[in-house]
C-alpha cells in the first residue's frame, strides 16, 4: 500500500518534494513499476515526475523503465491516430455516423500529451444498421474480423472495437443502463470532434464521465487511470461543471450507483474534492454493494464483481431473471470465436460465471462475519 499512496501523492500534487523524498526510505520500487504499469499510469507519472521536476527522487532505472514506455506510447498513439484521421475521412465521404469514446478522445484531446494515455484499442460507439456499412470500410480499408464476429476489427496491431447503439456493453438487450445514442438528447449535446469531421461525434462532459463510469464497472474498477479519465474531464470544465447536471443525468441513463462508486473512491483519495453544498450520490446500498465499495475504496479491487452490483440496477424480478439468462446464454453471433458455441460451451461458461460469482460472494459472506 506505501508504493499506491506514493502514486496517489504524484497525482495529487499537494506534496512536496521533501515530503515524497522521505516516503522513498525502504521504499520497494520493484513494487512501484509493478503497480504503475498494472494501472495503466506509467505515461502519466512519467509526465508528473518531468513537470514538477521530482526526477532526483527516483533511481535512473525506474526513471528509465517510465521514459520508455512514454515513448513507446506516444509513437504507438502517434501512428493509432494517423490512422484513425484516415478512417474519418472515409466515414465522412461515406455518410457515417460513429461516436469515438473515452480512451481514443481522451488519448489526444484530454491530457497533454500523446504520450500519457496507453491505449488497447478504439471503441467506436455508431447506430445498429450501420454495421454492414462500416464493415465495407473496414474491410476496404484492409482490416480484418474474427469469423462470424464482425464488430471488433484488426490491421497489424491497431484494433477498433463496434459498439451497436450503446457506448457500454451492448451485446446485453436487457443491460440496465439506458445509456444510448438513440436518445435524441445524446445526439443534440454530442459535438463533432473537428470541423472536418461532422460526422465524428464527441459525447459531452457529462454523458464522458457517465460513459467513463459505465465502463469502470463494467472492468470492476480494475485500473486508476480510468478513474484519472474521470478527474481530467472535471478538471477541463473548470467553474462551469455541475455536480447536479451529472447526478440528474446519472439518474435518467440508471447509472448513478456507478457514478456513486467512482466519486466516493475518488472523494476517499483525495483526487476530487466535493463542497458542502454539494453532498449528493446518497444512493441506497444493499450488502453487497455496501461490501463492494468497501472492497474498492480499501484497494482490494479484485474481490469486486461490477457485473453482479449491476444486477441489483434492474426492477422487479422479470427483469433480472432476464438479465441473468441473456448474461449465462449469451447470443452465439456475440462471441468472437471462430467456431460456433455448443450446449457444453454454454455449459463450462455458465460453470465459470457461477464460481466467479461463488467466489467473491464467500469472500464478502466472510468480511462480515470477521
Amino acid at each position: 500500500m506505501r508504493e499506491f499512496s506514493f502514486i496517489l501523492d504524484i497525482l495529487r500534487r499537494d506534496c512536496l518534494v521533501k515530503e515524497l523524498r522521505e516516503r522513498t526510505r525502504g521504499f520497494c520500487w520493484d513494487l512501484f513499476l509493478e503497480r504503475v504499469f498494472s494501472e495503466g499510469l506509467a505515461g502519466l507519472v512519467f509526465f508528473e515526475i518531468k513537470k514538477r521536476n521530482l526526477k532526483e527522487i527516483f533511481p535512473s532505472k525506474v526513471l528509465l523503465k517510465l521514459e520508455d514506455f512514454y515513448l513507446t506510447n506516444l509513437g504507438r498513439n502517434l501512428l493509432i491516430h494517423k490512422e484513425l484521421e484516415e478512417l474519418f475521412n472515409f466515414f465522412e465521404s461515406k455518410n457515417l455516423t460513429c461516436f469515438l469514446n473515452r480512451g481514443g478522445f481522451f488519448s489526444k484531446y484530454l491530457y497533454p500529451s500523446l504520450g500519457i494515455r496507453p491505449l488497447v484499442d478504439v471503441d467506436l460507439v455508431i447506430f445498429k444498421e450501420d454495421l454492414n456499412r462500416f464493415k465495407e470500410v473496414f474491410l476496404d480499408s484492409g482490416y480484418n474480423y474474427y469469423c462470424d464476429y464482425p464488430f471488433f476489427f484488426f490491421k497489424d496491431s491497431f484494433y477498433i472495437d463496434l459498439h451497436l447503439d450503446k457506448p457500454g456493453f451492448w451485446r446485453i438487450d436487457s443491460w440496465p443502463s439506458e445509456f444510448t445514442i438513440r436518445n435524441i438528447e445524446v445526439q443534440k449535446r454530442s459535438r463533432p470532434l473537428k470541423e472536418e469531421f461532422s460526422k465524428v461525434r464527441i459525447f459531452d462532459t457529462y454523458d464522458l464521465i457517465l460513459s467513463s463510469c459505465q465502463h469502470l464497472q463494467e472492468h470492476s474498477f480494475s485500473k486508476l487511470i480510468w478513474f484519472m479519465d474521470v478527474v481530467k474531464l472535471i478538471e477541463a470544465s473548470g467553474e462551469e461543471f455541475s455536480w447536479p447536471i451529472l447526478e440528474e443525468r446519472a439518474k435518467d441513463f440508471n447509472l448513478k450507483k456507478s457514478l456513486h462508486f467512482v466519486v466516493k473512491y475518488l472523494q476517499e483519495k483525495k483526487l476530487i474534492a466535493l463542497s458542502s453544498e454539494e453532498k449528493i450520490l446518497n444512493s441506497s446500498l444493499n450488502f453487497l454493494e455496501r461490501k463492494s465499495l468497501n472492497f474498492l475504496i480499501s484497494e482490494r479491487r479484485e474481490n469486486i464483481s461490477g457485473e453482479i452490483l449491476f444486477l441489483f440496477s434492474l426492477k422487479g424480478f422479470r427483469r433480472r431473471l432476464n438479465f441473468l439468462k441473456e448474461t449465462f446464454l449469451l447470443k452465439e453471433e456475440f462471441f468472437p470465436l471462430t467456431e460456433k458455441p455448443n450446449i457444453f460451451f454454454y455449459f463450462f461458461r455458465s460453470v465459470k460465471i457461477l464460481g466467479y460469482i461463488l467466489k467473491r460472494l464467500v469472500k464478502l459472506i466472510c468480511l462480515k462475519l470477521a
